[in-house]
């Protein structure tokens, strides 16, 4: 492959928030982000609680 990309910024998101300070407030008020699995039947799971991130707006 020869495409060319170009990274013209970063970010994150996490189970706390969808950016730096919303995930830093959590943090700070000692939130967190695990919660039961939302997104799939985890019945058959040992664990069914997880820290997951909710889908970024695109």
């Amino acid at each position: 492959m020869s495409e060319r990309v170009v990274i013209t910024g970063a970010g994150f998101v996490s189970a706390l928030g969808g950016d730096r300070a919303a995930t830093w407030a959590a943090l700070d008020a000692g939130r967190s982000g695990a919660a039961p699995v939302a997104g799939f039947d985890a019945r058959g799971f040992a664990c069914r609680r997880a820290a997951q991130a909710a889908a970024p707006d695109a």
